[in-house]
C-alpha cells in the first residue's frame, strides 16, 4: 500500500530557515584554509569567536592549532585533513569527512581568504551591536524596572564601549561599524524619549558615540 502524504508533508523542507549569508563566507574561508593552510596568515585578526556556526568555529580552531603541513605532502595525501577532523570532532561531533571535502569544493578562490575573513568579522560586529541595541531598547521600555533610567544609561555605556572603531574591521576604507553606530544612535534617542528624558541629538550622540 502506498503512503498518501499529509497535506503539509511535501513542504517540510520549506520550513527549515535558509542559512544566513555569512554561512557561505565561513564555508569559503574554511575551504581555502583546508586547501591552502598557509593562507591562515591572511586571516588575522580573525578568531573562532567571530564565527556564527559553532562547527565552523571548532574547525577554525583546529586549523589554527595544528602545525601546517608541507605543501608538497598536502597536495599528495589527506593526512593533515584527517588530523584536522580528529581534532575538531570532540567539539563538533556531527562533523564528517565528507563535509570537510565539501568545504574545499565550496571555496571559489583560496586567494580571497582575507576577504572572506573580513566578511565574517563584519557580520560578527553587527551581531554584537544588534544584541546590545535590542537589550537597550527592551530595558528602556520595561515598565517593571525600579530604575529604568539608570539601567538604560548603563546599557548605553556598554554600547559606547562596543562602538570603539578599533575593535571592528573596515570595508572599502570605512569602519564597518559606521552604519551600525547610526542605528544604535537612533535606538538610544528613541529610548531617551520613552523615558521622558528628551535629550537633544547632540547629547544622544555623545552618550552613544
Amino acid at each position: 500500500m502506498t503512503h498518501a502524504p499529509e497535506p503539509d508533508e511535501d513542504n517540510d523542507l520549506d520550513l527549515a530557515p535558509a542559512p544566513r549569508p555569512v554561512h557561505y563566507a565561513e564555508q569559503a574561508l574554511l575551504g581555502a584554509l583546508l586547501l591552502e593552510p598557509a593562507r591562515l596568515a591572511d586571516t588575522e585578526p580573525l578568531i573562532a569567536h567571530h564565527f556564527d556556526s559553532h562547527t565552523h568555529a571548532a574547525l577554525f580552531t583546529a586549523i589554527r592549532t595544528l602545525p601546517p603541513p608541507d605543501p608538497a605532502d598536502h597536495a599528495k595525501d589527506t593526512a593533515w585533513l584527517n588530523a584536522v577532523l580528529e581534532h575538531t570532532r570532540p567539539h563538533a561531533p556531527g562533523l564528517s569527512a565528507s563535509y570537510i571535502h565539501s568545504l574545499i569544493q565550496f571555496c571559489p578562490q583560496p586567494k580571497h581568504a582575507a576577504a572572506y575573513a573580513r566578511m565574517i568579522r563584519a557580520d560578527n560586529a553587527r551581531r554584537v551591536l544588534r544584541g546590545h541595541a535590542e537589550r537597550l531598547a527592551s530595558t528602556a521600555t520595561d515598565p517593571g524596572l525600579p530604575n529604568p533610567a539608570a539601567s538604560t544609561l548603563g546599557l548605553a555605556d556598554d554600547i559606547g564601549r562596543v562602538l570603539d572603531a578599533r575593535a571592528f574591521p573596515r570595508e572599502g576604507g570605512h569602519a564597518v561599524i559606521d552604519h551600525a553606530a547610526s542605528v544604535s544612535l537612533a535606538v538610544w534617542c528613541r529610548c531617551s524619549y520613552s523615558l521622558g528624558l528628551s535629550w537633544p541629538l547632540a547629547e544622544c550622540r555623545r552618550r552613544v558615540l
